[in-house]
């Protein structure tokens, strides 16, 4: 199995998280492609893996001066709101986000194009 599964970063991480979590997810870990012990032993070295979702220790945008948006695509979905809620109050409460907007016509609210305001 091969392949490049990095994430592209934006720059280096320097404002430390507003989290208070014994959680941090570390960089350096991360999910195999191939967790097989076939799998192991083709991979000679640094095993093809995924990026860990998870908070990180350090952030790379400000909470104070950051605008999140939330938009929701594809129809219908049990427990939508509550996942909706569930992320605008981690963000307003937990990481101090203050900004936050929900985005309506889904992925074509997001293109000027389409003339929706």
């Amino acid at each position: 199995m091969s392949g490049n599964y990095s994430t592209r970063k934006l720059g280096e991480p320097k404002i430390r998280s507003p989290l208070e979590s014994n959680f941090f997810v570390d960089d350096a870990n991360g999910i195999l492609l191939d967790a097989t012990i076939r799998g192991c032993r083709e991979c000679k070295g640094n095993p093809p893996a995924l990026e860990e979702a998870g908070p990180r220790q350090l952030i790379y945008f400000s909470p104070e001066i950051s605008k999140a948006a939330i938009v929701t695509c594809g129809g219908l979905c049990p427990g939508l709101n509550d996942v909706i809620r569930a992320l605008t109050m981690v963000l307003w409460y937990r990481y101090g986000v203050k900004n936050i907007i929900g985005l309506k016509y889904g992925y074509e609210g997001l293109i000027p194009s389409f003339g929706y305001k």
